[in-house]
C-alpha cells in the first residue's frame, strides 16, 4: 500500500512538474510576447503633444502598441504621425495607423443605398415630393422612383416609375424613393479598383518616404476602414453586374432590399441572395485581395473589422493578415467570429485582433469581484479565437487613475492570454464550408473555409492543402453548397481522392 501510494505521489509531483513551464510562461510571458494595442486619435497638427502624452501613458500602462486613426485628408497630420511613429520607435511599441487620404489626393467615395416609401392617393401625388425617411443632401443620387399598388403584392415586373410620367389608375399607390449616399465616415470607394490601387499605392510610398526609421519595424501595419452594419452597398455598376448574374431588372427588385417580399418570399429571398453575392464578389475581385497582396508586397500587414466587410467573414481572413473581430451580442455574431478565426488559422494569420471598448458589459456587482471590468468581453474574443486585444479608449479614457489602474490590470491580464494563445500550432477536427451553425460539431474544433478559399486548394495524399501548408482530412460542407452542382462536383472529387467529405446534417456527402 504504502509503495502504491508512493507511485501515485510521483506520478502527481511528476504531472505538477510538467505544468509548470506552461504555468511559468502564463504568469511570466517571454519578452518577445508584446501586451495589447490601444487606439489613439488626432483630428489635427495641433494635438501632436497630446497624441504623445496619450502614447507614453500607454506604455507605462502596458500596452505593446498603437494604433493611430487620422481623419481623412490627412495632410495636415503628418507631423503628428512622424512624431508618434518616432515615439512608439523609442518606447518599443508596435505602431500601425488607420487608412487615410492625404490632403489634395481625389479618391471616389463608397456609397450605400437609401430608401423611404408613402401611401398617396394618385390625384395628389407630385413627382418632386421629398422621401420622409431622409432629406436629400449634397451628395445624395436618386437611383429610382417607384410604385405599386396600394395593399397588393409587389411584383417585380410591374413597377410604376413616377418620374416619367403620372400613375396610370387612380387610387391609392405605394411609392417608393430609392436613391444613394456616400458612407459616414467617408471611405474610399473599394469597388473602384483603379483608384484604390492607385490611393493605397500612394499611401504607402509617403509612409516609406516619411517613415524611414519605422518603416516595418515600428511601423508594422495598415487598418482599413469598413461599411457599417446594416448598410447596402451601391457600387458604380451594380445594376449591369446584378442583371448578369441575376437575369433580372434591379429596378423592380429594389423593395426587396428594403424587406419587402417583392413576389412572394421565395422571390425576395433570390433577390436578396443575389444583390449579396453581385457585391461580395466585386468586392472580392476589385479590393480585398488586390489591396491585401498589395500591402503584403509593401512589408506591411493590412487590417480590417469583419463586421464591415460585405463579405462572408472567412474572405476577410483570406484577404487581410490582420483580421479584426467585436465582441459578440449572441449566437449570430459568435459564429461570424468564429468563422472568421477559423479562416485565419486555415491561413496560418499570426494576429487576430478583438476590438473592444473598456466598457464592460457586467452588472455593477458582479464587476465589482472582477479584476477589470470588461474581462467577459476580453474572455469572449479570446474564446472566439482572438490572439491580440486592441481597445479603443486611446483619446482620454486611460488619463483617470482609476482607469488606469485598470487598464494596467487588463494590459498584464491579456498579455498572459496572448503569449499562451501564440505559442504551438492549432489543430482541427474538421475544415467547415457552412454559412450557419452545424450542431453536430458542437464540442469539435473546427476551421472554415469559404468557396473561394477551397477553390484555391489542392489534393495531396488524401488532404486538402492550402498556400499556407495548413491540411485537412475531414471536410463538412453545408447543403447550401451541395445544392450548387458544380460545387457537389468537386466535393465528389475530393472525396474520391481520399478526403473524408460530410454534408451538414451528419451524413457521408
Amino acid at each position: 500500500m504504502r509503495k502504491r501510494l508512493g507511485c501515485v505521489l510521483a506520478a502527481a509531483g511528476w504531472a505538477a512538474a510538467a505544468e509548470r513551464p506552461l504555468e511559468a510562461r502564463f504568469r511570466e510571458p517571454p519578452p518577445s510576447v508584446r501586451g495589447p494595442s490601444a487606439v489613439v486619435r488626432v483630428a489635427d497638427a495641433q494635438e501632436v503633444d497630446e497624441a504623445l502624452g496619450r502614447v507614453g501613458r500607454l506604455a507605462a500602462m502596458g500596452a505593446g502598441g498603437v494604433l493611430l486613426e487620422m481623419p481623412q485628408g490627412g495632410g495636415p497630420v503628418w507631423p503628428a504621425l512622424e512624431a508618434v511613429a518616432a515615439r512608439c520607435r523609442a518606447l518599443g511599441l508596435e505602431l500601425g495607423v488607420s487608412d487615410f487620404v492625404q490632403e489634395g489626393e481625389r479618391v471616389p467615395l463608397a456609397r450605400r443605398l437609401v430608401w423611404s416609401s408613402r401611401e398617396v392617393a394618385a390625384t395628389g401625388l407630385s413627382t418632386n415630393m421629398t422621401p420622409l425617411v431622409f432629406g436629400p443632401g449634397p451628395g445624395y443620387r436618386e437611383e429610382a422612383c417607384l410604385a405599386w399598388p396600394a395593399g397588393g403584392p409587389v411584383l417585380p415586373s410591374q413597377p410604376v416609375d413616377v418620374r416619367r410620367g403620372p400613375l396610370p389608375a387612380e387610387g391609392m399607390w405605394r411609392v417608393w424613393w430609392f436613391g444613394s449616399v456616400a458612407v459616414e465616415p467617408p471611405l474610399p470607394d473599394p469597388f473602384d479598383r483603379a483608384a484604390g490601387l492607385g490611393h493605397v499605392n500612394q499611401m504607402l510610398v509617403a509612409l516609406q518616404g516619411r517613415l524611414v526609421r519605422e518603416y516595418g519595424t515600428t511601423l508594422l501595419w495598415c487598418q482599413f476602414a469598413g461599411f457599417g452594419e446594416g448598410a447596402l452597398p451601391w457600387p458604380e455598376d451594380v445594376r449591369e453586374a446584378f442583371v448578369a448574374r441575376s437575369g433580372l431588372g434591379l429596378a423592380g427588385c429594389l423593395p426587396a432590399l428594403a424587406g419587402v417580399e417583392v413576389g412572394d418570399a421565395a422571390t425576395a429571398a433570390y433577390v436578396r441572395r443575389q444583390m449579396a453575392e453581385t457585391v461580395r464578389e466585386a468586392w472580392r475581385e476589385r479590393y480585398a485581395r488586390v489591396i491585401g497582396d498589395l500591402v503584403q508586397e509593401a512589408g506591411l500587414e493590412a487590417g480590417l473589422e469583419v463586421c464591415g466587410a460585405p463579405a462572408e467573414p472567412e474572405e476577410v481572413a483570406w484577404a487581410f493578415r490582420r483580421p479584426t473581430l467585436r465582441p459578440a451580442c449572441g449566437e449570430a455574431e459568435r459564429l461570424r467570429n468564429r468563422r472568421a478565426a477559423g479562416a485565419a488559422r486555415v491561413m496560418a494569420r499570426r494576429v487576430v485582433v478583438g476590438r473592444l471598448a473598456p466598457v464592460g458589459g457586467t452588472a455593477a456587482a458582479e464587476a465589482a469581484l472582477l479584476p477589470f471590468a470588461f474581462r467577459p468581453e476580453a474572455d469572449g474574443l479570446f474564446a472566439d479565437g482572438v490572439k491580440r486585444l486592441l481597445l479603443e479608449g486611446g483619446d482620454g479614457v486611460w488619463e483617470r487613475a482609476s482607469a488606469f489602474e485598470e487598464g494596467r490590470v487588463a494590459c498584464r491580464y491579456a498579455r498572459r492570454c496572448q503569449g499562451v494563445l501564440s505559442a504551438g500550432e492549432p489543430a482541427a477536427d474538421f475544415l467547415v464550408s457552412c454559412a450557419g451553425p452545424v450542431p453536430e460539431l458542437e464540442g469539435y474544433s473546427c476551421d472554415f473555409a469559404s468557396r473561394a478559399m477551397l477553390g484555391g486548394a489542392t489534393v495531396r495524399d488524401g488532404a486538402l492543402r492550402f498556400e499556407s501548408e495548413r491540411t485537412y482530412r475531414a471536410l463538412v460542407v453545408g447543403a447550401a453548397e451541395l445544392a450548387d452542382e458544380a460545387w457537389a462536383e468537386r466535393a465528389r472529387r475530393w472525396a474520391g481522392r481520399g478526403v473524408a467529405v460530410w454534408a451538414a446534417g451528419g451524413t457521408d456527402a
